[in-house]
């Protein structure tokens, strides 16, 4: 059974499936190019930038990039992991057009940013964290086109929390509300939470 689902951006759903440890493309459409890959630990979460999948491992509180133009059983392209990382049962992941990598880390009730190309055990350019942030087991994670970060907290009612671009520390959300707003819809499948962002909604 698939533990999460991404819509991607080049027009394809990706599954991550738990028992196989691979991601499997789904209904592609016809303008797609679509991958099917194998990874050393269970997929949890997946985003697609232009080039690379970033997959979220939280059992091994890693990230895992691939090239998404090959398939099968292949090392990643590059792994952040270690104790600088911040990384916590990472959930979700969101890219942003510079390639920095957001991830919400659902224990530790942060949201960490990492540069783009980061790798290794790799300090966090900024951390969302603190009582301020309202942060409560935060799951899915999205950007709008102003760099502002929407994040989806699966408490027992999930909410929706959003930051200002740039954000880091220990830093109140702008906006708080029970889904779905108008700027903002959360999905519940399996127990999680996800975030989309209605970009027409956004100024």
């Amino acid at each position: 059974m698939a533990t999460r689902l991404a819509l991607v951006a080049i027009g394809a759903l990706l599954v991550g499936c738990a028992g196989a440890r691979s991601l499997a493309p789904v209904v592609p459409e016809s303008h797609a190019q679509v991958v099917s890959m194998t990874v050393d630990q269970k997929p949890a979460t997946l985003d697609v930038a232009i080039h690379t999948i970033y997959v979220a491992n939280s059992s091994a509180n890693s990230i895992t990039e691939y090239d998404r133009s090959r398939s099968g059983n292949i090392a990643p392209l590059r792994t952040i992991a270690g104790a600088a990382t911040g990384l916590t049962d990472p959930s979700y992941i969101a890219v942003d057009s510079l390639g920095h990598v957001f991830v919400t880390n659902a224990t530790a009730n942060s949201v960490t940013e990492y540069a783009s190309r980061a790798s290794g055990n790799a300090t966090p350019v900024a951390t969302l964290s603190g009582g301020v942030t309202q942060l409560s087991f935060p799951q899915g994670i999205a950007l709008d086109a102003n760099g502002r970060i929407y994040v989806a907290n699966g408490a027992s009612t999930p909410y929706i929390t959003v930051y200002r671009a740039g954000a880091n520390g220990g830093v109140a959300s702008s906006f708080k509300a029970l889904p779905p707003t108008k700027i903002a819809y959360t999905l519940q499948p399996n127990g999680s939470s996800w975030v989309i962002v209605d970009s027409a909604q956004v100024s």
